[in-house]
């Protein structure tokens, strides 16, 4: 034992020293974020003169940003997807003069899902940000170092796919977002073996995962993406306890038995050694931390930047020490720290959110309190890319600007990672009616927390048209979308519900004006991610 965690204190202290380059270049990069993002884009064009998109959009006399803003559109999935498909058919060049190493899927506001190409660049990009997170979340809050840690990254129960060109769809473990050296110091540092992550089945990859984490008495950081991951995990620890605990070893047993005994079912009780929970607590994650502090009451959280599947906009970052917790009046104990703009990883571009038309602003004279919608240009191919995200300028850290996620510019519902577009919920109802004949005065969807679902509100006139099997239909045609499906499979979101109310679209209309619209400005959409369920006069539920 005691020579396990000698070997875990030496891995911990290589692998911080490998993450030390990184957390130097962007803390450097703080005091001058426009040399840092002017450097990127130089890189960027020589790089990809050469390509085909390089070639379409004459980079070779291209010098400055200003010349790459007026020759480079600003681009959306929609704009990049036949040369995305050319790359996954086997092409060389088209996107990156980088080979294309493996795609990643994430949903897309026109189609179900989107393939995202990742190159040897991309994941040097994602380590310039993960890197100096996880370096200084080390540095500044003592009692992580030395213990074993889960990070929830890669999807699970997905079965392997590959492009028409031989791609892997994909990682295989969260391992591959790290440099091969961190790769090779991984495995004494997870508290959950790689192989679990692959599990097919659910409820076995539950089980073990479980088993595994009670396993690990040193746990000191869970870094998990939506609260309701954890949650849904400690649900099933609650409702299974006997046969999850009963596999572990008679003294480890006997601890956790006599710690619940004391304390309930809380994290601190099953990992006296746990320090930091990091997950998302922006925009509608928000809502969900409350069901994550009923098993982890005092566990400081670390709120996580934004990183989406193309790329990395902001990350949580502190260069000085600190071992207490702040309080938060509605989120509980956080770890101290900022989010600022991951100028180091890409060029990253900043349109202002009242008017999208306008010229972006450079990272240095963002206005504090106003909003933005970030463009990314990725050494993955996706130039000047929109990613849907407005976020808000909450202050500075040197010269960089410190960011929150404000949530999704286009209309998407994103209760838990499943990031629902409003397009992809037109094409399920419109599938779900052409498929079972119903004929609808009125049907849209709409989010609701405590446990997340979505519910399909339809008139109470309609109801003799076929209601469940239509429900049933674009429960189906929803799960086209891999994160609403893997968010369904791991319990995270609960079945599409189906709720029917008179006159449903007069209902629809109050419900809107009650939340502060005017009449005059509520349009019926097919999914409505700001909805909010009127307190006065409650949705009747059919079964």
């Amino acid at each position: 034992m005691a020579w396990a965690r000698a070997a875990r204190l030496a891995s911990h202290g290589l692998w911080l020293a490998s993450m030390q380059p990184g957390f130097t270049r962007f803390a450097r990069a703080l005091h001058d974020p426009d040399a840092a993002q002017r450097a990127l884009l130089e890189r960027h064009l020589r790089a990809e003169a050469d390509t085909a998109w390089g070639r379409r959009h004459g980079y070779a006399a291209i010098r400055d940003l200003a010349a790459f803003q007026d020759r480079v559109p600003v681009s959306t999935y929609d704009d990049l997807a036949d040369d995305v498909r050319r790359a996954a058919s086997g092409e060389q060049r088209v996107l990156t003069a980088e080979p294309v190493r493996f795609f990643e899927r994430s949903s897309g506001s026109s189609s179900a899902s989107k393939l995202i190409p990742y190159t040897d660049g991309l994941k040097a990009q994602f380590a310039a940000a993960t890197d100096p997170w996880l370096a200084s979340l080390h540095h500044r809050f003592g009692g992580v170092v030395g213990g074993r840690a889960y990070w929830s990254i890669s999807p699970v129960a997905r079965a392997p796919e590959r492009t028409p060109g031989g791609h892997a769809i994909g990682i295989e473990d969260d391992a591959e977002y790290l440099s091969p050296f961190a790769q090779a110091l991984m495995g004494r540092l997870l508290a959950v073996p790689r192989e679990v992550a692959r599990e097919p089945d659910v409820d076995r990859w539950r089980v073990a995962t479980l088993r595994h984490l009670l396993a690990a008495e040193d746990l000191s950081l869970l870094s998990i993406w939506s609260p309701s991951f954890l949650t849904v995990l400690m649900r099933a620890l609650e409702a299974r306890w006997d046969s999850i605990v009963g596999a572990l070893p008679r003294a480890r047993r006997a601890r956790l038995d006599a710690a619940v005994r004391a304390r309930g079912l809380v994290g601190e009780a099953l990992w006296p050694r746990l320090r930091v929970l990091s997950c998302w607590t922006d925009a509608a994650a928000r809502a969900a931390v409350a069901g994550l502090r009923a098993y982890f009451p005092t566990i400081p959280i670390e709120p996580k930047g934004l990183l989406a599947t193309e790329g990395a906009v902001s990350l949580p970052f502190l260069d000085q020490r600190v071992d207490a917790a702040v309080e938060d009046p509605e989120l509980g104990p956080l770890v101290p720290s900022v989010r600022p703009l991951a100028v180091a990883s890409h060029v990253i571009e900043l349109l202002p959110a009242d008017d999208p038309d306008a010229r972006p602003v450079a990272p240095s004279r963002l206005d504090v309190g106003a909003r933005y919608v970030p463009l990314l240009t990725t050494a993955g191919g996706f130039v000047r890319y929109r990613l849907g995200d407005e976020v808000e300028c909450t202050g500075y850290l040197r010269r960089a600007p410190t960011i929150a996620f404000v949530g999704k510019r286009d209309a998407v519902s994103d209760l838990c990672g499943e990031k629902l577009h409003a397009s992809h919920a037109q094409v399920a109802l419109d599938a779900a009616r052409a498929m079972t004949g119903a004929r609808l005065r009125f049907a849209t969807l709409v989010p609701l927390a405590g446990p997340a679902r979505y519910a399909l509100l339809v008139d109470a006139r309609d109801e003799g048209a076929g209601l469940a099997a239509l429900r049933a239909e674009v429960e189906a045609r929803l799960a086209d979308n891999p994160h609403y499906a893997y968010a369904r499979r791991l319990g995270q979101l609960g079945p599409l519900e189906l709720r029917v109310v008179a006159d449903a679209e007069a209902y629809y209309l109050a419900a809107k004006m009650a939340a502060g619209m005017r009449a005059g400005d509520v349009k019926a959409t097919p999914l409505d991610p700001r909805w909010i369920e009127p307190p006065a006069r409650p949705l009747e539920e059919t079964t």
